[in-house]
């Protein structure tokens, strides 16, 4: 959750350009209460690690757009397939990107020509994706369903698991001082900009 917050800082401060604005945003976003259930609550992690992903994708666009370094590529493709594989709702994230780029150019043809290299691989992946997630249903018998494919986040529970065993005290212990970790990290950052 920390990490998703430091992106999503890092997502304001590269629209906008302004470090206190772009602070403000992610301690919104940190503090909001409706979000305490999702942190504390281990079978929505899939939520953070798809948003965090999703959100370090969407970094790694924009500086591709500016930049257009394939490090910069790699890294968007990288994060978009992680976050597609701890939940199926990053299926739509094309969407958004095709959204910024028409608020950007507002021509469908310049968007096309300028990122035509861009929406070909994440047509790919996606398309790839549908086809291996019904096959995955498909395989799995009526008996022996598994629901969803999301192995990232089947993993982070399986670590969960491993240390914690059945007791729920010290994960919510460790997802309380992590929250404090949180909140003074976010303090001290804004310290640091209101000194400068």
């Amino acid at each position: 959750y920390a990490m998703l917050v430091a992106l999503l800082y890092l997502l304001y401060y590269s629209f906008c350009n302004h470090g206190a604005m772009a602070f403000c945003g992610a301690l919104v976003f940190a503090l909001e209460p409706c979000h305490y259930l999702t942190v504390r609550w281990p079978a929505s992690r899939n939520d953070i690690i798809c948003a965090t992903f999703l959100v370090a994708s969407f970094i790694c666009y924009i500086h591709f757009c500016k930049k257009r370094r394939i490090l910069y590529s790699t890294l968007f493709i990288l994060s978009y397939l992680l976050a597609l594989l701890s939940k199926e709702l990053a299926f739509l994230f094309p969407v958004l990107i095709v959204a910024y780029d028409w608020i950007q150019y507002k021509r469908f043809k310049e968007i096309v020509k300028c990122h035509w290299n861009v929406y070909l691989p994440l047509l790919i992946i996606n398309s790839i994706y549908f086809a291996f997630y019904h096959a995955y249903a498909w395989w799995t018998s009526s008996n022996w369903r598994v629901k969803y494919f999301r192995p990232l986040a089947t993993f982070s529970h399986l670590i969960d698991y491993s240390i914690w065993g059945r007791n729920p005290l010290p994960y919510h212990i460790n997802n309380v001082i992590w929250y404090a970790m949180l909140v003074a990290l976010l303090y001290l950052l804004y310290y640091s900009f209101c000194n400068h």
